[in-house]
């Protein structure tokens, strides 16, 4: 059985490089430890038995060769790994996330914000000014309404006065017929009376006298007289009385009908004036409503690239959080290689200094 412990295959691993892309280098002893074990103890046994010779010191000097370029394999993947180290650092502080200044984007989200309360507040003050146009309107159309009944009631007083004025047009008509049919008979009359004096005239201008023994009768003329100065002042009073009252009726009905004139003249220019009112009630409604959805669509269209841009920096955030999580797990993954080779590299240590061991006790 051989003295020397058995050393276990080992293979040294270099990385080189970052990122996606990897190099791994290995090295590995040419010759297994063990069959090194396995000379070494053949070699001790001859020398035990030849007394050391020549091909016993060559093995060991191949031996120590060995060693010596295996250290020098060591030592150049430290430096190595020390290379790799100072490079994954740089990468690390070149590709570490940098904190980006989002203080344009707040600024026009401030600004948007801004604008949107002022719209909000243009679309309130709209609404308040629509309502109040909308109160003045209903107030304006019950002073139409009034106005309007009021012109029906005197135009119909106007109707009903003409068509008094009509009966009383009859009426003056009639009296002036009476009139006239009351002349006719006084002439009539005058006629009878002029026929009868005459006959009585001829009668009288004879010489015939005759005495009747009769009540004295009344005198025809003064009773004609009588009755055509009664006929005279009836028709006369009625004339003044049917004059008087038509005047009276005329005046105020001129009157009637002048109020009348004046109210409905200033009920139309009223009139005039609530409609050209409501004209322009209804092209500021206009105008307001078009203006209530042009900045509907502007506030729609900010909120939409506001959210784009938002979703844009939240893909963005993802794909450096990912990228920040593949370069931890890489950097992760190069620790537990370097720690690999640092256990490694002590296992290696100790095995050489074993072997110097081994070695200067065989030279003693």
């Amino acid at each position: 059985m051989s003295q020397y412990p058995y050393i276990p295959f080992r293979r040294a691993y270099s990385l080189s490089g970052i990122g996606s892309s990897k190099r791994v280098s290995t090295s590995t002893l040419s010759t297994p430890l063990s069959s090194v074990h396995g000379g070494v103890g053949l070699s001790l046994r001859n020398v035990g038995s030849l007394s050391f010779e020549n091909n016993d010191r060559l093995a060991m000097q191949n031996l120590n060769d060995r060693l010596s370029t295996y250290l020098d394999r060591v030592r150049s993947l430290e430096s190595d790994n020390a290379r790799l180290e100072e490079r994954i650092r740089d990468w690390s502080q070149s590709c570490s996330p940098v904190e980006r200044d989002y203080g344009d984007f707040e600024r026009t989200i401030n600004e948007l914000r801004c604008q949107i309360s002022a719209g909000s507040r243009g679309n309130v003050k709209t609404m308040l000014q629509i309502d109040n146009a909308r109160l003045a309107s209903d107030d304006f159309r019950i002073k139409y309404e009034a106005e309007l009944l009021l012109r029906q009631s005197i135009e119909a007083d106007v109707m009903g006065l003409r068509r008094t004025m009509d009966d009383m047009t009859l009426v003056r008509a009639a009296l002036e017929a009476q009139v006239e049919e009351l002349n006719e008979e006084l002439i009539h009359l005058k006629k009878s009376h002029q026929e009868e004096v005459m006959a009585l005239r001829t009668c009288t201008g004879r010489d015939v006298r005759v005495e009747v023994d009769a009540a004295p009768q009344e005198d025809l003329s003064r009773v004609l007289a009588d009755i055509r100065t009664k006929y005279k002042r009836i028709t006369e009073n009625n004339c003044r009385e049917m004059e008087a009252w038509y005047n009276e009726k005329f005046t105020s009905l001129n009157q009637v009908v002048s109020l009348s004139s004046e109210v409905l003249e200033s009920s139309k220019a009223e009139l005039a004036e609530l409609q050209r009112t409501a004209e322009t009630l209804q092209i500021d409604l206009k105008f307001h409503c078009s203006l209530k959805a042009t900045l509907e669509g502007d506030l729609q269209e900010a909120e939409q690239k506001t959210a784009l841009e938002l979703r844009q920096l939240q893909t963005k955030v993802h794909q450096m959080e990912e990228k920040l999580q593949t370069l931890r797990a890489s950097i992760a993954q190069q620790s537990n290689e370097y720690s690999t080779l640092l256990d490694l590299k002590t296992l290696l240590e100790k095995e050489i200094a074993q072997y110097r061991r081994l070695l200067s006790g065989q030279d003693r």
